[in-house]
């Protein structure tokens, strides 16, 4: 009886511990379940599923949204479709043109002379030497006009508008000097003193041979249009010699011996 006793009182406590151990089973949650158990997440803190914001430092500026790029992008977009570039400057305009025929043109320089007659419709312009001289108008701005034939009005568009000139650093003649190429009809020597020498050469090469010797002291003429003629022979009505003329002459500005 006794070994019976004790057997069950063995088994009683048995029974008893087991009870113990089914309640405390029931009661705990397995580790990956306890943050869905009571609302709480097992994760560390600032991070968490995929694609969900975490909390903002304080020191760093919050990114841009999608809508806000998209409005950004379509802003500058719109922005650089309006820049246009800076309109360049207008060219100058030509002189206008005049209606009142040849304008007065006298003491301009030759290349504003030209201009102004051209713009007013007279295409047909040329210049010479107003002091006889033969010289040609390279550099039209340092000329400037003495004289023009015709004067200022209106004339037909097809007229030659002639203009005696002389350099800038020259005065313009007092009386109009005989600026045509002088000529030798049926073979008489015409009158050729004061005119430049390359003047009468160029007039009778055709004719007769041209020599001309420096009547100061003995210089070489090699600059023909820095020359006038203070002699000739023969004389002025003679018959054109043979074989040529002889001219004596010195430099413009110089006086004739």
């Amino acid at each position: 009886m006794i070994a019976l006793a004790v057997v069950l009182l063995i088994l009683a406590a048995l029974i008893d511990r087991g009870s113990c151990s089914n309640d405390n089973g029931g009661n705990t949650a397995p580790a990956g379940a306890s943050g869905a158990a009571d609302g709480s997440s097992s994760a560390a803190p600032g991070t968490g599923p995929p694609g969900a914001a975490g909390p903002q430092d304080p020191g760093q500026a919050p990114a841009p949204s999608a809508k806000t790029g998209a409005t950004s992008g379509a802003t500058t977009g719109a922005t650089g479709a309006k820049t246009t570039p800076p309109a360049a400057a207008p060219a100058p305009a030509p002189p206008a043109t005049s209606s009142g025929g040849v304008p007065q043109v006298v003491g301009l320089d030759l290349q504003k002379a030209r201009d102004a007659v051209w713009y007013a419709g007279y295409h047909f312009i040329k210049s010479h030497d107003a002091l006889g001289r033969g010289r040609m108008q390279l550099l039209l701005s340092n000329w400037q006009v003495c004289d023009q034939n015709p004067g200022p009005g209106k004339i037909d568009k097809d007229t030659t508008v002639r203009l005696g000139v002389v350099r800038k650093d020259e005065d313009c003649p007092v009386v109009p000097l005989p600026t045509a190429k002088p000529s030798a009809p049926e073979g008489i020597m015409p009158n050729v003193v004061g005119r430049s020498v390359n003047v009468v050469r160029e007039a009778l090469r055709d004719e007769v041979k041209v020599d001309a010797d420096d009547l100061k002291s003995g210089r070489a003429i090699i600059v023909e249009n820095h020359w006038q003629v203070c002699t000739q022979d023969p004389a002025p009505g003679a018959p054109l010699p043979e074989d040529k003329i002889r001219l004596g002459a010195v430099k413009f500005g110089e006086k004739c011996p």
